[in-house]
C-alpha cells in the first residue's frame, strides 16, 4: 500500500479507486469526488456535514479493502491454494463455505491493519456551522462474504466507529 508507505493520510483522500481498468478506477474516483465535493457545499446542518463525512470515509474504506487488499493481495492467494488443491475459482461448489471463511479471516485481519496503520489516529478536521470539528475514526468493523461460488469479487460492508471533538 504506496499511500500508507509514504504516510499519506488517507482520511483526508475525497477519493479513492485501484478497480481492475483504468475507465473503472477513473469513473469510480470522479464521481466519488464530484458528489462528495459537491454535497459538502450544500449541507447545511453539522449532523448532516458529519454524516456526509462517515458515509464518505466508509466508501473509501470499502474501495481500500476490496480494490487493494481484496484484489490485489488475498484472491490471488487464495485463487493459487484453491488450483493446487485442484479447486476451480470459479466455480466453489462444495468448497465454498471453507472458501468463505478463509476469506472472511483473511479481510477481518486487512481490516484490522488499516484502522491501525492508516485510519487510527489521523484526525480529520471540518468546517461546520458550529465551528471546527475533528473526526477520528476508532474503530471498523466489517461484514464480508463470496456473493457467489466463485472468488472473482466479494461484498463488504465498513462501519467506522467515529469520536467528533471541538477544536
Amino acid at each position: 500500500p504506496v499511500l500508507i508507505d509514504e504516510n499519506v493520510d488517507i482520511t483526508k483522500l475525497i477519493a479513492y479507486a485501484g478497480w481492475n481498468t483504468t475507465s473503472n478506477s477513473i469513473g469510480t474516483a470522479i464521481t466519488q469526488g464530484c458528489i462528495f465535493s459537491r454535497s459538502v457545499t450544500t449541507q447545511q446542518e453539522t449532523s448532516d456535514l458529519l454524516a456526509l463525512y462517515r458515509e464518505n470515509l466508509e466508501f473509501l474504506t470499502a474501495r481500500f479493502l476490496d480494490d487493494l487488499y481484496y484484489q490485489k493481495d488475498i484472491n490471488p492467494s487464495i485463487n493459487k491454494q484453491l488450483q493446487r488443491s485442484h479447486i476451480n475459482p470459479y466455480n466453489l461448489g462444495s468448497d465454498y463455505y471453507q472458501t468463505n471463511y478463509k476469506v472472511q479471516k483473511l479481510m477481518y485481519s486487512k481490516a484490522r491493519w488499516l484502522l491501525r496503520e492508516g485510519l487510527y489516529n489521523h484526525p480529520l478536521t471540518i468546517e461546520t456551522n458550529q465551528g471546527p470539528k475533528k473526526i477520528f475514526i476508532t474503530d471498523l468493523k466489517i461484514q464480508t462474504y463470496l456473493p457467489w461460488q466463485r472468488t472473482f469479487e466479494i461484498w463488504l460492508k465498513p462501519t467506522l466507529s467515529l469520536s467528533i471533538m471541538s477544536n
